[in-house]
């Protein structure tokens, strides 16, 4: 079995990124038996739409890891990944970032794979206060349980194709709306040419 198999999260970072940035996050996942692998990378390259475009750290939760969601192991160590998360925005982002301007990071990012096979890229705002990043994140470990949960339909497979915008390089890509206070797709094509 490959290590990425035996992984339930990925960290993909840049190898210039200090480990005291993660080793929280490393580290509530450990506590609670969650495999974790990081993934050091070398001057990713960029091309296309800046959402479109790897941000600098990424964490990937795996579909084998969330497809066993309705099992105790599981239902225990997925807290602790959230948890872990948020620790890692607090890193990244640190004490001051209601003061940072307010943006889709280029530097931080959520991506999983849905229940209907396709990839899913939550996008995280930068500049907006501690109480709301966790909010957001709370909010979008919840849609993912129930989506992994649910035997019919949920709100993620409402958010997608046909009802929601096309997927961009087989992707759906979510963003967190500031003031509805709940993730919405977004169509990163349509949000480019707004801002040109």
């Amino acid at each position: 079995m490959t290590e990425e198999a035996k992984s339930s999260v990925i960290l993909v970072c840049p190898d210039s990124l200090p480990e005291r940035v993660y080793l929280d996050f490393a580290k509530e996942l450990e506590t609670h038996g969650v495999s974790l692998k990081i993934e050091k990378t070398r001057n990713p390259s960029y091309a296309g739409l800046e959402w479109a475009v790897p941000s600098a750290v990424a964490a990937y939760l795996l579909k084998p890891f969330l497809e066993t969601l309705l099992k105790k192991a599981a239902e225990e160590a997925y807290p602790a990944i959230k948890t872990g998360f948020k620790k890692l925005l607090g890193s990244l982002f640190g004490s001051e970032r209601a003061s940072r301007a307010r943006r889709i990071s280029l530097s931080l990012s959520l991506y999983f794979e849905s229940r209907d096979g396709y990839r899913v890229k939550a996008l995280i705002w930068e500049g907006i206060p501690a109480e709301m990043q966790n909010e957001a994140i709370d909010k979008l470990f919840a849609l993912i349980e129930l989506h992994y949960k649910s035997e019919t339909s949920d709100q993620l497979r409402g958010l997608a194709p046909p009802s929601g915008p096309p997927l961009r390089w087989g992707m759906l890509f979510l963003r967190f709306d500031l003031e509805k206070r709940i993730w919405e797709p977004v169509d990163i094509v349509v949000e480019a040419l707004k801002r040109e």
